[in-house]
């Protein structure tokens, strides 16, 4: 329902003429159309739809959204059919009867309606708008400020890695400290290599969004830490100063974030049956990492770059983002929200020491 849409799969077929192709498309939605009963305020319902129609349709293409039970005022600027996957709501169009939409539903919201959602039971739908070139500019914008906001990531967590392995990047305050360091150092570069698969993955979805093509998956994000036989061996917390036993739990945090943020990028894998790209297992963090990288310039010297300029300026504190990432329906930003957990945190340490 947000003005922002995921990329549309187009259907395609190999006939002689611009009105062949019309002709076979309207031919095409014509069995589920007519099955479907005109309401109040021009909304059309199909309560049984066939799953022949759903098929002709491309119904399980499209893109999905959610909300929990909440109530809000809506209008459509472009012609919405939706199938609810779950859920109950009560859409009330301006001056018009309620109309009850329940799991199962096909429904179609016409153009121009301005109505109210009382949604009664959490809801999750797909959806798809008539107004297909606004549909590919927004998908197309979104994925390129996503697609920036992995890029910084990625690189701020490379300059990271490098600073904290150097020997002298953090106090000795307690036993624990060469230890943390250590963990904190492999921690960063478990990070980079996320966000490279991040930008792998992101790296197709626009070029899908461009072409308007569907996206396949070209990188399965997953948070991997790869951790010697001492690190692995953690040290005990009573051995910490409050300051380093701090930073451990806000390091914890933000590898759970990832996780996390993967586990999201799996389930919206799975909810647009997107397929695996041929060739897309060979994949490694290191096949996206020319889109980081300067250029003739490896990850590592960008890296090593950036944490010297860091500590030639403002002593190793974190810069912004790419900023203007619009919201999606599913979920926010989380690359900003861990932006934002990296700059507290490092604050907060320069403070302790």
């Amino acid at each position: 329902m947000s003005t922002l849409r995921a990329l549309v799969p187009t259907r395609t077929a190999l006939l002689p003429s611009r009105r062949s192709r019309q002709t076979a498309a309207a031919s095409a939605r014509r069995p589920a159309v007519a099955a479907m009963t005109t309401l109040s305020g021009g909304i059309k319902l199909d309560s049984s739809p066939s799953e022949e129609q759903l098929k002709s349709l491309g119904v399980h293409s499209w893109p999905t959204w959610g909300c929990e039970a909440s109530k809000f005022s809506w209008s459509y600027d472009s012609s919405e059919t939706a199938y609810m996957l779950k859920g109950r709501v009560i859409v009330t169009p301006d001056g018009g009867e309620p109309v009850e939409v329940k799991a199962g539903d096909l429904v179609t919201f016409p153009a121009g309606m301005s109505c109210t959602w009382d949604v009664r039971e959490a809801v999750h739908k797909h959806y798809n708008f008539e107004d297909e070139e606004l549909v590919h500019k927004l998908s197309a914008e979104f994925y390129t400020l996503q697609l920036a906001n992995a890029k910084f990531e990625a690189a701020k967590c490379a300059s990271d890695a490098v600073r904290y392995e150097q020997p002298d990047a953090w106090q000795q305050c307690c036993a624990a400290a060469g230890w943390l360091r250590q963990r904190v150092a492999a921690s960063y570069r478990a990070q980079h290599d996320f966000y490279l698969q991040i930008i792998q993955q992101g790296t197709e979805e626009l070029a899908a969004a461009e072409a308007r093509r569907p996206a396949v998956i070209a990188a399965e994000p997953t948070l991997h830490i790869d951790l010697s036989e001492a690190l692995q061996q953690q040290q005990p917390r009573v051995d910490m100063c409050r300051a380093c036993a701090r930073w451990l739990e806000q390091m914890e945090l933000t590898e759970g974030s990832c996780s996390a943020y993967a586990g999201a990028i799996q389930q919206h894998f799975q909810e647009r049956g997107m397929q695996v790209a041929p060739g897309a297992a060979a994949g490694s963090p290191e096949a996206a990492a020319a889109a980081t990288a300067a250029p003739g310039m490896p990850v590592g010297e960008q890296g090593q770059q950036q944490a010297q300029q860091q500590q030639q300026g403002s002593g190793g504190s974190d810069a912004g983002g790419a900023e203007g990432a619009p919201d999606t329906p599913k979920q926010p930003s989380q690359p900003q929200q861990k932006q934002q957990q990296h700059t507290s945190s490092d604050q907060e340490q320069q403070q302790q020491r």
